[in-house]
């Protein structure tokens, strides 16, 4: 494999992941403004995004903090169409995407922890709760 074939692929790949990476923003901001309802069949729930963000291999790794800087910018990007009263959130603009991603992480772990009923949601609405509580408008953001 030569240089131009390898830039190439990493180009074409850098292309996926920014698409993945809107469409996921796209749905997180359409799950946001509807109420809770239970998943679909092709939800990822948190059961599944606990499996990502705990798998050892690098395919998975790269799934979970795809989908959460996704899912928070779909929160972020979405916040123009809240209900007036919401609870917004405020991401750090200066926070890197490994401290994000290990933030959201060790939330979300708690949110499993605390009941069999976020093994079962909707993996988006979890990780836009987990981010409600760590960085709310208004407030100091939170390690």
């Amino acid at each position: 494999m030569n240089l131009r074939t390898t830039h190439r692929q990493s180009r074409k790949t850098a292309r996926g992941m920014r698409a993945l990476v809107l469409a996921l923003g796209g749905a997180s901001a359409l799950a946001l403004a509807s109420p809770p309802s239970p998943p679909a069949l092709n939800t990822i729930t948190g059961a599944d995004l606990a499996q990502f963000c705990g798998g050892s291999d690098h395919v998975s790794q790269n799934v979970c903090r795809v989908y959460i800087l996704g899912v928070t910018q779909g929160v972020v990007l979405g916040q123009g169409n809240a209900a007036p009263g919401r609870t917004r959130v405020c991401v750090p603009p200066d926070i890197d995407a490994e401290r994000l991603e290990e933030a959201v992480k060790a939330r979300l772990a708690g949110l499993m922890q605390a009941g069999d009923a976020a093994a079962h949601e909707d993996a988006s609405r979890l990780i836009a709760r987990a981010l409600t509580g760590l960085y709310p408008c208004g407030a100091p953001p939170r390690p």
